[in-house]
C-alpha cells in the first residue's frame, strides 16, 4: 500500500499567497457610530466626563486669572510672561482633549488612563498645532471666515499629531479622503454653530467682562472643543489610517 506525500512546494506557495493576499488587501474601515458622529459624540463626552472637565477647569481658570491681572498688550516681559503661560496651559488642555478624543472613542480609558499615559507625542503636536495656529490666526486677520474653514479643513491635523503620525497633514486628508461624507456634513453643522458661539461670545464680553467673564467664555469653548473633538476622533478612528490597532471590535452608540 502506497502512501501519497503532500506537496510541501505548493503548500507553501498557497500559503503564501494568501499571507500576501491578506496584507495587500486594504483593512476594511470600521463604524464607531451608528448616524451622526455629533450625536455619538455626546455619549462619549459624558463616558469621559471627569477627564474632560479636568483639562477645561483647569485651562479656563488659568486664562481667567490671566485677564484679570489686567496686563497691558505689548512688547513687555510682563505680558510676554502671560502670553507663554496662557499657550503653555491652552496646548497641554487642548492635548488631553485630543487624547481623550482619540482613546475614549473606542474605550472608557478613566482619568489615569488619559494623564498617564507616555506624553512623548505633546512635542510633535505642540508644534503641529501652534502651526495650525498661526496659519488660523493669519486667516482671520485678513477675512474672519476663512480661519474657520482652515479649522475644519485641517481638523483631523490635531488628532493625528496626538496620535504619532510622522506627517498628520497627511493623514488629515487620508482621514477626510474616507470619510467625506461624514466630515462634510459634521463640518457644515458645525460652521453653524460655531457662528451662533461667536456672537454669544462677543455678547457675554461685552455684558459680563473681566475674570467672570472669560472663565464663562473659556467653560462654553471647553466644552464645545470637547464635543467637536470626540465628534472627529469617531470619524477618525474609523478611518484605515486613523483605526486603533488594539481595537477589534466596533463600538457604536
Amino acid at each position: 500500500m502506497s502512501t501519497s506525500t503532500p506537496d510541501v512546494p505548493a503548500a507553501n506557495e498557497s500559503a503564501a499567497a494568501a499571507e500576501t493576499a491578506a496584507v495587500s488587501a486594504p483593512e476594511a474601515k470600521r463604524k464607531e457610530f451608528k448616524f451622526s458622529a455629533l450625536i455619538s459624540a455626546v455619549g462619549r463626552f459624558f463616558r469621559n466626563f471627569w477627564a474632560l472637565v479636568i483639562a477645561i477647569v483647569i485651562n479656563a481658570l488659568v486664562q481667567a486669572i490671566l485677564v484679570a491681572t489686567g496686563a497691558t498688550i505689548g512688547m513687555n516681559i510682563g505680558f510676554i510672561i502671560i502670553a507663554v503661560i496662557s499657550l503653555a496651559a491652552f496646548l497641554w488642555s487642548f492635548y488631553y482633549i485630543n487624547r481623550v478624543a482619540l482613546e475614549g472613542t473606542v474605550g472608557k480609558p478613566g482619568i489615569s488612563g488619559i494623564y498617564n499615559q507616555d506624553n512623548s507625542k505633546f512635542t510633535g503636536f505642540a508644534l503641529w498645532s501652534m502651526g495650525l495656529w498661526l496659519v488660523t490666526l493669519i486667516a482671520l486677520i485678513v477675512f474672519p471666515w476663512a480661519a474657520v474653514v482652515i479649522l475644519i479643513v485641517f481638523v483631523f491635523v490635531p488628532l493625528a499629531a496626538a496620535d504619532g503620525k510622522p506627517n498628520p497633514v497627511k493623514a488629515n486628508f487620508a482621514a477626510i479622503k474616507d470619510r467625506w461624507g461624514h466630515w462634510l456634513m459634521t463640518s457644515i453643522i458645525l460652521f453653524v454653530i460655531i457662528w451662533v458661539l461667536m456672537l454669544l461670545t462677543a455678547a457675554t464680553g461685552f455684558f459680563v467682562g473681566g475674570f467672570g467673564g472669560s472663565l464663562i467664555t473659556w467653560l462654553v469653548w471647553g466644552v464645545f472643543t470637547s464635543w467637536v473633538m470626540l465628534a472627529y476622533g469617531l470619524i477618525y478612528r474609523s478611518t484605515r489610517i486613523g483605526a486603533k490597532e488594539s481595537s477589534v471590535t466596533t463600538v457604536s452608540e
